[in-house]
């Protein structure tokens, strides 16, 4: 997918850049102050964070603004590697913030609280059909939707259903808004 390679190499040049890091993580502090307010999040709450990619901004964001245990999971093996140097190089907690190679379509969701999709996410019917089958009773997703002039890049889902949408207002992302799932 177009997106998804070009979203890697932004990432991997975050991820030796600390200023280019900075600024875009910065891009991200609003939307995940709105998620953390969508999904009552608390530093007691487990997160599963899937498909971080090489620079999990958001999974970084969330941990550090909420103190919770966050997992991350990529099936890209470079991307895991560039993503627990990162994680070490900023100083994460390695018993708050963890990043695990394995697929979405076959991951456990299992004792997580929160479940967090990526945008740039593939296999999103695939995900969340697996999601669905082994998360908790009181689980909660977090979805993220494409702004409209960038609909066509991302993988759709026909799954959809949710009850709560919080929109965002950041020029800097093809992010328009993230839904609760149902």
């Amino acid at each position: 997918m177009f997106i998804t390679n070009v979203t890697k190499k932004i990432e991997m040049w975050a991820t030796r850049n600390m200023l280019l890091f900075k600024f875009i993580s910065k891009t991200y502090n609003s939307i995940i102050a709105k998620e953390a307010v969508l999904a009552r999040l608390n530093s007691d709450h487990n997160i599963l964070f899937i498909g971080g990619g090489a620079c999990p901004f958001s999974a970084i964001a969330l941990q550090k603004l909420s103190n919770a245990k966050v997992t991350v999971v990529d099936n890209d093996r470079n991307c895991v590697i560039e993503a627990r140097k990162l994680a070490a190089r900023l100083g994460l907690d390695q018993s708050k913030f963890e990043v695990i190679e394995a697929s979405g379509e076959e991951f456990d969701a299992s004792g997580y609280k929160i479940i967090h999709l990526a945008l740039q996410l593939s296999s999103k019917d695939k995900v969340l059909k697996r999601i669905k089958e082994t998360m908790d009773r009181d689980a909660k997703i977090l979805y993220r939707l494409p702004k409209k002039g960038t609909k066509c890049l991302y993988d759709n889902c026909s799954m959809l259903t949710y009850s709560k949408q919080i929109l965002h207002r950041s020029f800097l992302t093809n992010i328009r808004s993230t839904v609760l799932l149902d």
